[in-house]
């Protein structure tokens, strides 16, 4: 089994100054994975993600290019959809991505480890319900009714104001708390050894017991990653070109 690369809330779309930069970084990031090993996305890859029979947005065609070239050499590639790409389409499978609703799961060194966006971790009823029906087919299906220019307009600006909204409240210590408690209990109820995540924007590695709880952290923002090998679990942060010179934030054995 190779290694398991995860990144998460890249949020290619959102525009900005340095969005051109990041798609840089994340196509030399690609190119420096094994061709052995495995690209997990974990969500708000884009910053927003319609798609309709024969048509997906232009703006991310040189994302397609990166992910294309990766699979051509031999990467795996797993996304997960996060709550700002979770409109369902068949484009990313077309590329030889294997395309996941809400989660996926595997053993390593005989234990399991629960792959997520992360939304769902801290979340109340009536965001879980929010969540549900925005992901329902049949809304999904109504939504697409709606002229495409109309439609990708007003999905832009509703990830704008969720962006916003959390401006200068992201990284806290008392924020960083809560997700770890969080997390661990989702680790439980889900029956794993291992949680993998994104979606908080704060990236960390923890321990409780014997439970480790992974997050990627903000691509978009600083290039960290989670990494699995056969036994141990690394947060990284990309320094531009060889893995084997990343910087190691923290490491834990599975």
């Amino acid at each position: 089994m190779g290694i398991k690369f995860f990144i998460s809330d890249l949020h290619f779309g959102a525009g900005g100054k340095g969005e051109k930069s990041a798609e840089s970084v994340f196509e030399n990031f690609c190119n420096a994975l094994p061709s052995d090993g495995e690209l997990c996305i974990l969500g708000d890859f884009f910053d927003y993600w319609i798609e309709y029979s024969s048509v997906v947005p232009a703006e991310f065609t040189n994302i397609y290019s990166i992910l294309l070239d990766a699979r051509k050499r031999g990467v795996k590639i797993n996304f997960v959809r996060g709550n700002h790409d979770f409109f369902k389409g068949n484009f990313l499978k077309t590329l030889g991505i294997e395309v996941f609703d809400r989660h996926f799961s595997f053993k390593q060194n005989k234990k399991k480890v629960f792959c997520t966006h992360g939304d769902d971790i801290k979340s109340g009823i009536l965001r879980f319900l929010l969540s549900s029906a925005l992901r329902n087919t049949f809304f999904q299906f109504l939504y697409k009714l709606l002229p495409p220019f109309f439609a990708i307009r007003f999905m832009k600006m509703m990830s704008e104001l969720s962006r916003k909204k959390n401006v200068g409240n992201v990284n806290t210590p008392s924020r960083k708390e809560k997700y770890r408690r969080a997390a661990f209990r989702f680790i439980d109820k889900k029956h794993s050894s291992v949680l993998v995540a994104g979606h908080s924007h704060i990236c960390d590695l923890a321990e409780s017991g014997k439970k480790i709880y992974a997050n990627c952290g903000i691509w978009s923002e600083r290039q960290t990653y989670v990494e699995i090998n056969e036994k141990n679990v690394f947060l990284k942060e990309f320094c531009g070109g060889d893995l084997r010179k990343d910087v190691i934030l923290e490491e834990k054995e599975i």
